[in-house]
């Protein structure tokens, strides 16, 4: 796809890194911030995913197909 991209002079949708990052397992945990540190979330995991797709829509990102850079 990269290199009918190069070809078309257009954007691919698949990369060679795109497609490996989403096989990429990763799991990530704050326990030792928090047992250490005194970490606290300001945010529980539901409030921050909807205040970055609120973010995400004032700023122009939706399903229009667009590649947008944050």
């Amino acid at each position: 796809m990269e290199l009918l991209a190069c070809v078309t002079a257009s954007e691919p949708l698949l990369t060679r890194y795109s497609v490996a990052a989403a096989y990429f397992d990763m799991t990530l945990d704050n326990t030792r911030a928090v047992e250490e540190l005194g970490y606290r979330p300001r945010y529980s995991l539901e409030q921050g995913i909807a205040l970055t797709a609120a973010w995400l829509k004032q700023q122009g990102g939706g399903n229009d197909g667009q590649y947008h850079h944050v």
